[in-house]
């Protein structure tokens, strides 16, 4: 939608609005509409065994989506984790959650195009995997399995990187991208945490920054 300069709205509001201030707050009453509607298919409550589809995300934005998803009454879920522990000015920071999966989360509604408008109408949702029209579906019993283990902090504790210092390959054995081989581009976190490994998904190279508790050396 056409960004719009809320001075413009007050103005026409407050006076007699002209010809083209009445087209544009028509249009953004009608886009308003457009989206209370999508979103209201979206928030139909599925069966717990229904699929869950991913959506990319700005990284850093998981956590903000996922809240913007639940005030619309969509399910959504952004499994977490305990972040590394912080040294600043000779102090030592607490560590904090984290999501798991940076760049992505997880979100469960009916399959259709209003659904997956909807799902792209929120702010920071890049992308919904697999596409608009068929949107790669995760098993919702794989879904929980994989949640329940990051609540219970199987990826608090990250391998060291040496484990995969003179290795190029690998497969991913946790997550929505199980099963799936890639190679690794770069580690991250000084020495233990994350790499990034780029996979071949739906024919096209995906880089994604995975913790190494994810990773098998192939």
């Amino acid at each position: 939608m056409m960004a719009i300069d809320q001075r413009q709205i007050d103005t026409a509001m407050a006076s007699v609005p002209t010809d083209e201030q009445c087209r544009l707050i028509d249009n953004v009453l009608a886009e308003r509409r457009r989206i209370a509607r999508i979103r209201s298919a979206a928030a139909i409550r599925m069966p717990d065994d229904s699929p869950w589809v991913i959506l990319r995300t700005h990284v850093g934005c998981e956590v903000s989506v996922s809240e913007d998803l639940h005030a619309s009454n969509i399910e959504a879920l952004v499994p977490m984790k305990m972040g590394p522990r912080l040294r600043r000015n000779r102090r030592e920071i607490p560590p904090k959650k984290a999501p798991v999966m940076v760049g992505y989360m997880l979100a469960r509604c009916p399959i259709s195009n209003d659904a997956n408008a909807a799902l792209l109408s929120f702010d920071h949702v890049s992308e919904v995997l697999g596409g608009y029209a068929q949107p790669y579906l995760l098993d919702a019993e794989k879904v929980r399995n994989f949640n329940d283990k990051a609540e219970s902090g199987e990826f608090d504790h990250e391998r060291p990187v040496s484990l995969f210092s003179h290795l190029k390959k690998v497969q991913i054995i946790e997550g929505p991208f199980a099963g799936f081989v890639g190679e690794i581009v770069t580690s991250t976190g000084k020495g233990k945490g994350t790499a990034v490994v780029e996979i071949l998904f739906m024919n096209q190279p995906m880089p994604m920054i995975v913790p190494l508790a994810f990773l098998s050396p192939l």
